[in-house]
């Protein structure tokens, strides 16, 4: 007997409709009460700053696209001398009765609070309350789009019971900044609710500051930019240069496929470069642009025969500002990141690194200024990782274990 199918619920989606419009209601209303001298003196304490008019005011939110942070607050949290506006602009959706009077009551009850995503599908997402650990889930479709696990928002979810729904998400962070947010998040519930929201938004802020203080960008270990260089060479006997190759597999050279080639151990600090025989040509492939003149005398001396022909530069800067990730071009540039991070990892402990001061990562970690400068450089591998798509974190703890015995 067939097993009938489990029913599909349209409780989440009708509240994200319900949601959607008494938002948009809500939102239209507030504009009309920018030039209050109420409102203004909110924004006042918001920001810091007096605005003499509402003009002036929506046009300092235009400019530093603080929308999505001034007006939630605006409508939920501010205490006005008349009471909060949230409750003025939806009295009539809080009696109507049905989805919209449940939103309505629960954006009302609503405050900003600081949330990690530990699971991200297609439909639901699973949120860590970072202040006492309580997970949450959502079901919110786009937030699978422009977010990934890890990731650490300033955020309003709405409770309804046996749903949730995400109202507004006031900025995001990397997982790097958890720490401070989480001491944030605790602190400010002891302070009154007008106060959140703003405390909040400045901690991302500092957090944010000092990642990007700690973290340099990433350069290849001989100071160069992030750039992969490969000597091209051709052969009238290709053959015997295959020969040659797989005969080294087992001292010094890593077979990786038919014909593709990784140095695994040289006396010529070579390790990671790539070797790819492709018909009559040979490639060879490395990050730091300093190695190729020792690279092409180790290849002309070892495999007689080649002929230089030219030198490729792939500028891979151009992964960190792509958006275009379904071309062809942003998938080569992907593929040619992965390689350019095979290599840079390979024997990543034991190879002088320009941003170091030309000391290896083990002779760094030596000092507690050199141990800070290795795991911020490790950090930026993993920022160019998530560039390029894939997945290193593996690798750089085991590095970093290694280093910190």
């Amino acid at each position: 007997m067939q097993q009938a199918s489990r029913p599909i619920s349209f409780r989440p989606y009708a509240l994200r409709r319900a949601h959607l419009r008494v938002l948009v209601s809500a939102m239209d209303s507030v504009q009309d009460y920018v030039s209050d001298p109420e409102v203004l003196a909110a924004a006042a304490r918001f920001y810091d700053r007096d605005f003499a008019t509402g003009e002036l005011l929506q046009r300092y939110l235009t400019s530093n696209d603080g929308h999505s942070q001034f007006y939630p607050w605006l409508l939920w949290d501010a205490a006005l001398d008349r009471g909060r506006l949230g409750p003025r602009l939806l009295s009539a959706e809080t009696r109507a009765g049905g989805c919209e009077a449940e939103i309505a009551k629960a954006l009302l009850n609503t405050r900003a609070d600081v949330y990690q995503i530990t699971r991200c599908d297609d439909d639901l997402a699973t949120l860590e309350r970072v202040a006492d650990g309580a997970l949450i889930e959502v079901e919110e479709p786009v937030l699978a789009t422009v977010s990934a696990p890890g990731e650490l928002l300033v955020a309003r979810i709405l409770d309804l019971g046996d749903q949730h729904v995400l109202d507004a998400v006031h900025c995001c962070l990397p997982p790097q900044g958890r720490r401070a947010l989480v001491r944030a998040a605790r602190k400010v519930r002891r302070i009154p609710i007008e106060e959140q929201l703003p405390k909040l938004i400045a901690a991302a802020g500092r957090a944010m500051r000092r990642l990007r203080m700690e973290q340099p960008s990433l350069v290849a270990p001989d100071g160069g930019a992030v750039v992969q260089t490969t000597l091209v060479f051709t052969t009238r006997d290709a053959a015997a240069i295959n020969r040659r190759l797989e005969e080294a597999s087992d001292r010094g050279l890593l077979r990786e496929r038919r014909r593709d080639f990784v140095v695994a151990a040289s006396g010529a600090d070579l390790v990671g470069v790539s070797l790819r025989l492709s018909g009559d040509r040979l490639h060879a492939t490395t990050s730091c642009e300093g190695r190729l003149d020792r690279l092409r005398e180790r290849l002309e001396a070892w495999l007689p025969g080649l002929t230089y022909i030219a030198t490729v530069y792939r500028d891979l800067d151009a992964l960190l500002a792509t958006d275009e990730w379904h071309s062809e071009e942003a998938r080569e540039l992907r593929r040619l990141g992965e390689q350019w991070l095979e290599e840079y990892l390979s024997a990543f402990n034991d190879r002088p690194q320009r941003t170091l001061g030309g000391v290896t990562p083990r002779e760094a970690v030596r000092t507690a200024r050199g141990r800070t400068k290795v795991r911020a450089l490790l950090r930026s591998v993993q920022r160019f990782s998530d560039a390029v798509g894939t997945d290193c974190n593996g690798v750089v703890d085991s590095l970093w274990a290694e280093l910190d015995r």
